[in-house]
């Protein structure tokens, strides 16, 4: 087949695949509202952007907001400012320009395909990325992911060209990902160490070139906020800490002292460190010293920390989605079922089209992108956020993979089915080295409970009894589900407690929240469950019980503001004043913020 033919096919193909994830994805985004609790209320990091998008749009100074250099990376909250600041596109809208962009992605990275290893390939790459789950359901919300990924995407297709020209579009393209997700900065570097090792000098120099210039205005924008120099965003040295600190299994792990929450982490993560060091920090030297300890904390374990990195091995190649706030696996929208490719496909298609993509020196590029997007999760930690843009790359070679297997290429389907039990049978082979089914039933039941909670908020939200009913059953549902996943998951203990709590039951509420202190494994849920019942115990006249029940908890997490606030105010019901007073002495040494109520009423007697 000549090269005009082999063109025309793969472009009927493309567009026809094209089309039916169009569809697909239309469809999901579409009855979005009906299954999403979040969609009218995003949380977690989609609040997080949307919030910063609002201080942007009302023209509050960016350094009141973060206290010097940026906390996360600025392009996204810039981009969806501008949308809705300057075309007045709403949220909605903007979810799907995203689907859009992340579908352009996707022929993007077909086309790339079909360069080096031709028609069948690059549909098959289209195919593959249209049904993959993770691909729609990070594309689909105010997230970071879907358009981090579609530049990445651009700069892989661009990169292989050798004129100067397309070399610095790719290195622009792969800046702006970068300005969006720092760690991909990580594929510019291997990427310069590639083209200076094969020769290709100005390649090597143009791409070194523009991402500095690209990434310069941002990088003095944080030194003059700040005076350190942080190219991007500082909080890596808390996102190294939380995957490599003591402890750590391979996913995150909370650390004391910090709750998981995105608007108060780098607060909390400050005074942690200036607690911890006895002396003033500023946000960034606080990111660092996270940083320092985490890496000593490495050097310190050799042999498990070897066994660490095998562990994020293992969760990253296996088929499982781990949830990092939101999570994929528990996607309550039915269309997500369309969406029929799971990971263990792609890993195993890409072994059996490793072969394949090598018709020239450009299959380089993909390899090396491939590899550095890997690195991510393998020097943090594994969840399905982390893997995604390792996924997506990997569907180049897979889509290579999947042409060879319906050729019936003998050596391509034994590949394939090899690597994908491997990838399947991860379970087996992880239980080895580290608690692997415990780390899953707790993501599980751990996300069960979060969307269990914002089930419960939509339903306070419902306009009729029918809709309220329906939110409500959800919820419970989902309650269910996690308890049936870890029966100790402090976090489903601790929701259960506040649903029955804003339900009028607050006898099932103590109960539950005293089930996540005396039974829960991880302290942020715990704490904030002994904070619940602390105030209950107050008001019920049992001052001294709660009174020791927060100095326990206090002792897990000791920068927990409402379990020191609820301690003055036990000490305040004892009558013991002057212990009120050296609580709230305590509380400002820490650096926690002390309730004027309570101090003006520890300095009148009560």
């Amino acid at each position: 087949m000549n090269e005009q033919a082999e063109l025309r096919r793969f472009r009927v193909g493309l567009v026809a695949v094209l089309a039916l994830v169009a569809v697909a994805w239309g469809v999901y985004q579409a009855v979005q509202p009906a299954y999403d609790p979040r969609h009218d209320d995003p949380g977690f990091d989609s609040a997080y952007y949307l919030e910063w998008s609002d201080s942007i749009l009302s023209g509050v100074d960016p350094a009141a907001r973060f206290e010097g250099a940026f906390y996360r990376a600025p392009l996204y909250a810039y981009g969806i400012s501008a949308l809705r600041g300057i075309l007045g596109a709403s949220v909605g809208v903007i979810r799907w320009l995203q689907l859009v962009l992340a579908l352009a992605a996707t022929a993007t990275l077909a086309h790339a395909a079909f360069r080096w290893a031709g028609a069948p390939a690059g549909i098959g790459t289209a195919l593959v990325l249209g049904a993959y789950h993770p691909w729609l359901f990070f594309s689909s919300r105010v997230l970071v992911e879907g358009v981090a990924i579609s530049l990445l995407a651009l700069a892989v297709a661009l990169i292989p060209c050798r004129s100067p020209r397309w070399t610095g579009l790719a290195a622009a393209a792969l800046a702006l990902a970068t300005l969006a997700r720092p760690n991909l900065l990580l594929v510019g570097i291997v990427w310069i160490a590639a083209a200076w090792w094969s020769g290709e000098r100005r390649k090597a120099v143009i791409l070194a070139l523009v991402l500095a210039v690209t990434l310069l205005p941002v990088t003095a924008w944080n030194f003059q906020r700040s005076g350190h120099v942080v190219p991007v965003s500082a909080n890596g040295g808390l996102t190294l800490y939380h995957g490599n600190g003591p402890g750590a299994l391979g996913v995150f792990t909370s650390v004391a002292g910090m709750g998981a929450a995105i608007e108060s982490q780098r607060a909390e993560a400050t005074r942690a460190a200036q607690r911890l060091t006895g002396r003033p920090m500023d946000a960034v030297e606080a990111d660092r010293y996270w940083g320092r300890q985490a890496v000593r904390e490495r050097l310190a374990h050799p042999l498990g920390s070897a066994v660490l990195v095998w562990n994020r091995a293992l969760l990253t190649l296996g088929n499982e989605e781990i949830a990092l706030d939101e999570a994929p696996g528990l996607d309550p929208n039915p269309w997500h079922r369309a969406m029929f490719v799971p990971f263990a496909m792609i890993v195993a298609l890409a072994a059996a089209g490793c072969g394949c993509v090598h018709r020239d020196r450009a299959s380089i590029w993909i390899w090396t992108a491939i590899a550095a997007c890997l690195a991510t999760p393998l020097m943090f930690y594994a969840s399905s956020r982390y893997r995604l843009p390792f996924a997506i790359l990997l569907a180049v070679p897979a889509g290579a993979g999947l042409a060879r297997v319906l050729e019936g290429n003998r050596r391509a389907v034994v590949t394939a089915l090899v690597v994908g039990a491997l990838s399947v049978g991860v379970p087996l082979v992880a239980g080895m080295t580290m608690p692997y089914s415990t780390i899953i039933a707790q993501a599980r039941a751990d996300g069960e409970a979060e969307l269990a909670s914002a089930f419960h908020d939509r339903a306070g939200l419902a306009s009729d009894e029918t809709e309220r009913a329906r939110w409500a059953a959800a919820a419970r549902a989902a309650l269910d589900r996690g308890r049936g996943s870890d029966a100790r998951s402090a976090k489903v203990w601790f929701y259960e407690g506040m649903i029955a709590r804003d339900q009028g039951r607050p006898v099932d509420a103590e109960k539950a929240w005293l089930r996540a202190w005396q039974d829960g494994q991880v302290a942020p849920p715990r704490v904030a469950a002994a904070a619940n019942l602390g105030g209950i115990w107050i008001r019920s006249g049992r001052a001294r019980a709660a009174e020791r029940l927060l100095r326990e908890a206090l002792r897990l997490e000791p920068l927990d503001e409402t379990c020191r606030h609820n301690l003055i105010a036990a000490h305040l019901a004892l009558g013991e004043m002057d212990r009120a007073r050296q609580e709230i002495a305590e509380a400002r040494r820490l650096g926690v913020p002390v309730d004027p109520e309570l101090d003006a009423l520890s300095r009148s007697g009560g």
